[in-house]
């Protein structure tokens, strides 16, 4: 992992606007070069606004990982079809990727969760960063991806 000290934890409403931070950074680092930079602005505003960040800390459950007291990465998962966990983000920006941050969340989903029937995901088709990510994690594809996010709700 990197040279400083990373805190995972659980999101305290507190966490909102740096995991605002982290999902507008990452998406359109990640998304943009898929969907276009309008296109992202434009779900940011429907999916990672302030209200909307606060009722998924409130509501379903969030890991952030901190660095220094700021957010950098957070996962936002809920329970899903019985005993089954749904990861519905999992983002670290930047210039904290690929330095261990990503599996260390995904490693603290999972074991709040040892008993889970089933983790499931979604990955856009083309997102290829993160689907190689959730493989290399030891996640399975599983049906067809979705293909884009271009015109239609997340």
């Amino acid at each position: 992992m990197t040279d400083q000290k990373v805190l995972i934890r659980r999101a305290v409403l507190q966490d909102v606007p740096g995991i605002v931070e982290v999902l507008t950074t990452t998406w359109h680092d990640a998304y943009d070069p898929i969907l276009g930079r309008d296109r992202v602005t434009e779900l940011l505003g429907k999916c990672a606004s302030f209200p909307m960040v606060y009722g998924c800390v409130g509501f379903y459950k969030a890991i952030v990982a901190v660095i220094d007291n700021r957010v950098v990465a957070v996962a936002m998962f809920w329970h899903w079809s019985g005993n089954g966990i749904f990861l519905g983000s999992l983002y670290v920006i930047p210039p904290f990727q690929r330095v261990g941050i990503g599996r260390a969340l995904l490693e603290a989903v999972q074991s709040l969760y040892e008993d889970a029937s089933s983790f499931q995901l979604e990955v856009l088709q083309n997102h290829r960063a993160g689907l190689a990510f959730y493989l290399s994690q030891g996640f399975e594809a599983a049906g067809e991806p979705r293909p884009s996010l271009a015109s239609g709700d997340p």
